[in-house]
């Protein structure tokens, strides 16, 4: 039954890369040498999912491994019309969930997502300010979404951020710091507007 499923599955998206990772005609899946992916049992990663009713982004989704960088799949994940860029020698680690329109992750070091987690329109998560600063802190530091998380359309996501659980970081903000769960926050920089949030897809 099995077999069934996964066959059925093939037919569905254009090319099978990997257990677990499928690129359909609306995706680019680009590998480097020595890139290594693990996909946990029974889950996948779609990369140019298409959204609801089958309407294509007008944006391919794309997975772009470089050398020795790492990608875990725990969970159900779609790349839609964004970017994932996986740096050499980087772990980016992604739970359940999506990445939506012209969105951009781009991971230097080390990401990890959640269970769960909506990443809207237009976002941006860095983990690396790509250029050291005379007198600062060291150049990267690991970005982490935890489950529930729901990050608003324009939001940008900056390195050393953890973003707690349930958490919703609105539309347009510029998060520097980490953010409570279940809260809130919204501006440049972000800061807590409501505490106790919850919320239901």
């Amino acid at each position: 039954m099995i077999f069934g499923f996964i066959a059925k599955i093939y037919r569905k998206y254009q090319e099978y890369i990997h257990p677990g990772i499928y690129v359909t005609r609306h995706g680019i899946l680009y590998r480097e040498k020595d890139c290594r992916y693990n996909v946990y049992p029974l889950q996948r990663l779609i990369v140019g999912k298409v959204w609801v009713g089958n309407i294509p982004s007008q944006e391919k989704g794309r997975l772009i491994l470089h050398a020795n960088s790492e990608l875990i799949v725990k969970g159900n994940f779609d790349i839609i019309g964004s970017t994932v860029v996986v740096l050499p020698d980087a772990k980016l680690i992604l739970g359940s969930g999506y990445i939506n329109f012209h969105s951009k992750l781009h991971c230097f070091n080390h990401i990890e997502i959640g269970e769960n987690v909506i990443i809207s329109e237009n976002v941006i998560i860095r983990d690396s300010d790509n250029h050291q600063i005379t007198g600062g802190n060291s150049m990267f530091a690991p970005v982490i979404i935890k489950d529930n998380a729901w990050i608003g359309m324009s939001a940008i996501i900056l390195k050393g951020v953890t973003v707690g659980e349930g958490a919703i970081v609105a539309a347009g903000s510029v998060v520097t710091k980490d953010v409570p769960p279940h809260t809130i926050v919204a501006g440049v920089p972000a800061r807590v507007i409501k505490k106790d949030v919850y919320y239901t897809i």
